[in-house]
């Protein structure tokens, strides 16, 4: 069995209190011996903002059960998804209808409007911009 961790740091415990172990914690606790966990969720400090509002307040490394990791004989994977492995698979499922990406999708604007949105992007303001080219 795999546990995938898709929250990251910004997480609440047991006691609604900002704890950004907890995920991994419990994906330890909850995996079969010989299992794996996956890591897709935001584990980095950053500065606050609207994206991120305790960004500032994660610490750059958290606590890790390594002896019931050990224990358990576990595999931890984490990186950036391969996009020429799974697009092809992607643009079937959504030319097909049964994929439905738009709400992703913060915002759609002209190529003149990069600018701007790169700008609101860093800030955090948007989180997926699509540029759409007029033909």
């Amino acid at each position: 069995m795999r546990t995938v961790d898709c929250v990251g740091m910004e997480a609440l415990d047991t006691d609604l209190e900002m704890n950004e172990s907890v995920v991994v914690q419990q994906m330890i606790d909850v995996v079969h011996f010989g299992g794996g966990i996956g890591q897709l969720g935001v584990y980095k400090s950053q500065d606050s903002s609207p994206g991120a509002p305790y960004g500032s307040t994660m610490s750059p490394t958290i606590p890790f059960p390594i002896s019931t990791f050990f224990a358990k004989g576990l595999s931890f994977r984490t990186g950036a998804v391969d996009l020429k492995k799974y697009a092809p698979l992607l643009i079937d499922l959504i030319n097909s209808g049964k994929a439905h990406p738009s709400f992703v999708i913060s915002a759609v604007i002209g190529i003149e409007a990069v600018p701007e949105y790169y700008s609101r992007f860093n800030g955090k303001k948007e989180t997926k911009v699509a540029i759409y080219f007029a033909e």
